[in-house]
């Protein structure tokens, strides 16, 4: 006999993101313990919600999901979320675009499908020589979009990059359009109540609640890990 305690690992994920929060469940499914770190003081990765001037609780990030995304599809649905069809003859969507598009909704959304058929086109490009390869911003104004469209291009991938498509490499998006092609609308639906109440709904089923703001600053591999 021995009087040592029994060691039980615990195995940590980083990021209370769709992903993370998804893989931390199916852990504790398994019988594992799981943490979840994240930096930032919510959960949801790309989604989040905010009071608007009414105290109604809205999406200010990742919001639309559409028929390509089975797995957030399937989650939405375990989780007690209303898909809600996005009706394209209706303005207000959160895109100002310094107001130019406020007063004609069915310009809004040609802009829009617009910019998403030049998307759609990616997958087809040829691969860009290395030494010349333009930004994604570079190769939309090379296009000679409408303006309107342009903007909208902007708008939209700015989104989907997370970041200035000024930054992103043309070759990195086509290798992304090709791995993840559009088969539909990608506006297609909302989430009645928030997107993110889904993502808060898949934090409260974990047994240790995820411990926000608390950046993950290096990962060691040692003897024991």
């Amino acid at each position: 006999m021995t009087d040592e305690p029994t060691r039980r690992d615990v195995v940590a994920v980083v990021g209370a993101g769709f992903a993370g929060l998804t893989a931390a469940t199916r852990l504790q499914e398994a019988g594992v313990d799981v943490v979840v770190l994240d930096a930032r003081p919510r959960v949801g990765g790309k989604v989040e919600s905010e009071p608007d001037a009414l105290g109604r609780q809205v999406d200010t990030g990742g919001q639309f999901v559409c028929d390509d995304m089975p797995a957030v599809l399937a989650l939405i649905a375990r989780h007690g979320g209303r898909l809600v069809p996005v009706d394209h003859d209706r303005g207000g969507l959160g895109w100002v675009g310094g107001g130019a598009f406020t007063a004609d909704p069915a310009a809004v959304w040609a802009a829009f499908e617009d910019a998403e058929h030049a998307y759609a086109a990616m997958p087809h490009l040829p691969d860009p020589h290395v030494d010349a390869a333009p930004t994604l911003a570079e190769w939309f104004t090379a296009q000679g979009l409408d303006p309107v469209v342009e903007v909208a291009a902007r708008s939209v991938y700015d989104g989907v990059m997370c970041t200035d498509i000024g930054l992103i490499p043309l070759a990195h998006v086509i290798d992304l359009a090709r791995r993840t092609p559009l088969t539909g609308e990608e506006l297609q639906y909302v989430v009645a109540g928030t997107l993110h109440a889904v993502a808060e709904s898949l934090a409260a089923t974990l047994r240790q609640p995820p411990l926000l703001a608390s950046p993950v600053r290096a990962v060691e591999v040692g003897e024991h890990t």
